[in-house]
């Protein structure tokens, strides 16, 4: 017997990209061109006399830094 449960085939010219996500979150986070500049950033939104809470990461998407909390 047929399976009667099949997908309808999606519309034509949607195609599904991996990265999409990435691209967006990358799109909404605030981009430095170096590593330095991330850092000295991350430094400057610390109180005094503690390390910093966020620390610089390369993207892999975009190409620049961005700051991590984790």
């Amino acid at each position: 017997m047929p399976r009667r449960n099949r997908r309808p085939p999606p519309p034509a010219g949607v195609t599904f990209d991996p990265q999409r996500p990435r691209r967006e979150a990358c799109a909404t986070k605030e981009r430095y061109d170096s590593e330095a500049e991330a850092r000295s950033i991350a430094l400057m939104n610390v109180p005094r006399g503690r390390g910093a809470a966020t620390k610089p990461y390369h993207c892999d998407v975009c190409g620049g830094w961005h700051l991590t909390s984790r």
